[in-house]
Protein backbone atom coordinates (compact mmCIF):
# COMPACT_ATOMS: atom_id res chain seq x y z
CA UNK A 1 0.00 0.00 0.00
CA UNK A 2 1.13 3.71 -0.66
CA UNK A 3 2.34 5.70 1.61
CA UNK A 4 1.31 8.68 -0.11
CA UNK A 5 -2.53 9.83 -0.67
CA UNK A 6 -3.68 12.14 -3.30
CA UNK A 7 -6.68 14.73 -3.24
CA UNK A 8 -7.86 16.75 -5.92
CA UNK A 9 -9.68 19.89 -4.75
CA UNK A 10 -12.17 21.68 -7.03
CA UNK A 11 -12.74 25.40 -6.24
CA UNK A 12 -15.79 27.40 -7.89
CA UNK A 13 -14.44 31.06 -7.90
CA UNK A 14 -18.51 31.96 -7.84
CA UNK A 15 -18.45 30.83 -4.09
CA UNK A 16 -17.34 33.16 -1.96
CA UNK A 17 -16.02 30.92 0.44
CA UNK A 18 -14.14 28.82 -2.86
CA UNK A 19 -12.47 32.34 -3.90
CA UNK A 20 -11.60 32.66 0.01
CA UNK A 21 -9.74 29.62 -0.02
CA UNK A 22 -7.62 30.12 -2.87
CA UNK A 23 -6.75 33.82 -2.10
CA UNK A 24 -5.36 31.66 0.65
CA UNK A 25 -3.74 29.05 -0.71
CA UNK A 26 -2.20 31.09 -3.51
CA UNK A 27 -0.41 33.02 -0.60
CA UNK A 28 1.41 29.62 0.72
CA UNK A 29 3.99 29.07 -0.71
CA UNK A 30 4.27 25.59 -3.43
CA UNK A 31 5.33 22.83 -1.73
CA UNK A 32 4.10 24.08 1.77
CA UNK A 33 0.54 23.94 0.68
CA UNK A 34 -0.03 19.56 1.35
CA UNK A 35 1.47 20.86 4.95
CA UNK A 36 -0.81 23.92 5.37
CA UNK A 37 -4.20 22.44 4.54
CA UNK A 38 -3.56 19.43 6.79
CA UNK A 39 -2.03 21.31 9.64
CA UNK A 40 -5.54 23.64 9.23
CA UNK A 41 -7.29 20.86 9.26
CA UNK A 42 -6.10 19.77 12.33
CA UNK A 43 -5.77 23.08 14.20
CA UNK A 44 -9.79 22.97 13.61
CA UNK A 45 -10.70 19.80 14.99
CA UNK A 46 -8.25 20.53 17.73
CA UNK A 47 -10.12 23.72 18.70
CA UNK A 48 -13.69 22.12 18.24
CA UNK A 49 -12.43 18.65 20.43
CA UNK A 50 -11.03 21.63 22.82
CA UNK A 51 -14.59 23.59 22.94
CA UNK A 52 -16.51 20.24 23.06
CA UNK A 53 -14.73 19.59 26.18
CA UNK A 54 -15.40 23.37 27.69
CA UNK A 55 -18.28 22.75 27.31
CA UNK A 56 -19.04 19.44 28.72
CA UNK A 57 -16.60 21.21 31.97
CA UNK A 58 -18.70 24.50 32.25
CA UNK A 59 -21.85 21.70 32.12
CA UNK A 60 -20.26 19.56 35.16
CA UNK A 61 -19.81 23.09 37.22
CA UNK A 62 -23.72 24.05 36.71
CA UNK A 63 -24.83 20.73 37.69
CA UNK A 64 -22.55 20.61 40.98
CA UNK A 65 -23.00 24.44 42.31
CA UNK A 66 -26.72 23.89 41.83
CA UNK A 67 -26.18 21.51 44.41
CA UNK A 68 -24.15 23.95 46.44
CA UNK A 69 -26.41 25.08 49.78
CA UNK A 70 -25.54 28.78 49.83
CA UNK A 71 -23.47 30.25 53.13
CA UNK A 72 -25.50 31.62 55.55
CA UNK A 73 -24.14 35.25 56.39
CA UNK A 74 -23.54 34.84 59.41
CA UNK A 75 -20.95 32.09 58.97
CA UNK A 76 -19.16 34.75 56.71
CA UNK A 77 -19.34 37.45 58.85
CA UNK A 78 -17.92 35.05 61.48
CA UNK A 79 -14.65 34.08 59.56
CA UNK A 80 -14.02 38.12 58.70
CA UNK A 81 -14.34 38.73 62.65
CA UNK A 82 -11.97 35.86 63.08
CA UNK A 83 -9.69 37.15 60.56
CA UNK A 84 -9.66 40.53 61.96
CA UNK A 85 -8.67 40.07 65.64
CA UNK A 86 -5.34 40.74 66.63
CA UNK A 87 -3.32 37.99 66.77
CA UNK A 88 -0.85 37.51 69.88
CA UNK A 89 3.14 37.40 69.07
CA UNK A 90 5.33 35.11 70.91
CA UNK A 91 8.43 37.38 73.16
CA UNK A 92 10.90 35.64 71.16
CA UNK A 93 9.48 37.26 67.98
CA UNK A 94 9.20 40.52 69.17
CA UNK A 95 12.72 40.86 70.99
CA UNK A 96 14.10 39.77 67.22
CA UNK A 97 12.21 42.45 65.74
CA UNK A 98 13.29 44.74 68.33
CA UNK A 99 17.20 43.97 67.68
CA UNK A 100 16.88 44.06 64.04
CA UNK A 101 15.58 47.56 65.10
CA UNK A 102 18.37 48.73 66.93
CA UNK A 103 21.03 46.97 64.80
CA UNK A 104 23.86 44.72 65.96
CA UNK A 105 25.79 47.30 66.76
CA UNK A 106 29.18 45.61 64.17
CA UNK A 107 30.67 48.59 62.19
Amino acid sequence: MAERRRLNLVLDMRLPSHLRAWQILQHIPVGRRSHEVCRIICTQEDEKNRADLLSEIRQIIREELAEVKTIPSTYIDKKIEEAAEPQSVSSDVLGFLHSLQEGDGIG
